[in-house]
């Protein structure tokens, strides 16, 4: 039965006798719907946080233990980091946004936990802007990239079209 038609036949049939209880047995039933549709997104999503947590785990314990400190070495640690902070705080987020669509009355944690989600989402992309930069000067053979420290601003105006 459609969200709306149910909330039409409870409200036009409900005599008259609008408890609060009736009105949270109301939004139980429509969680409970709305969940049961949105089921299978939320197992994708705890499948992807179980691989993910378990694999940056993994990723963070390599790249941290490594004897060659190189700038791609850090970016993946840093990338790695980064995706267990969102797989850790954002995808249960999410999972329970899913499950308590109507119910879900946390606000600090919402607003909380959508400013680390964006944080972690904007500074993946800053690092993999940083990762092109770094992966250009390499295979190029250019001075400039990020193992020589101030070279590489000096000279991206080789690069400036006029």
């Amino acid at each position: 039965m459609e969200t709306s038609s149910f909330m039409t036949s409870y409200w036009n049939y409900s005599n008259g006798t609008d408890s609060p209880q009736d009105a949270y047995y109301l939004l139980l039933k429509l969680n409970n719907q709305k969940a049961l549709r949105d089921l299978p997104v939320i197992l994708f999503l705890v499948i992807l946080m179980v691989v993910g947590i378990s694999g940056n785990i993994v990723v963070c314990i390599i790249y941290s233990k490594a004897k060659k400190k190189s700038t791609s070495n850090l970016f993946i640690l840093n990338l790695a980091v980064l995706d267990l902070l969102s797989c850790t705080f954002g995808i249960p987020l999410e999972i329970a946004d899913l499950s308590l669509p109507y119910m879900f009355n946390a606000p600090a944690v919402c607003s909380f936990g959508r400013t680390l989600e964006s944080c972690t989402v904007m500074a993946s992309v800053l690092t993999l802007v940083f990762i092109s930069i770094d992966r250009n000067g390499k295979e190029d053979n250019q001075p400039w990239a990020f193992r020589n420290r101030g070279c590489w601003l000096r000279n991206l105006r080789r690069y400036e079209t006029y």
